[in-house]
């Protein structure tokens, strides 16, 4: 495992949608990434997950503990 920080990135002007907010075309850039022994990955699909608000999951965590008692 590698954890790093990154420092900079330099991107070409085609892909930067909003310059201010360093909003990133990623589907333009057609990224790919390292997989394991040779291979690498492309992902081409893009799906949204909704998440909960942290009280949202406290509640549910609250009351799944005093359901168990």
């Amino acid at each position: 495992m590698v954890i790093g920080r990154v420092l900079t990135v330099h991107v070409a002007d085609d892909y930067v949608l909003n310059p201010e907010r360093a909003h990133i075309d990623t589907p333009k850039l057609d990224l790919f990434a390292r997989s394991y022994g040779s291979d690498y990955v492309r992902s081409r699909t893009t799906f949204s997950l909704a998440r909960p608000t942290w009280r949202e999951w406290s509640a549910r965590e609250e009351q799944e503990l005093s359901n168990d008692r």
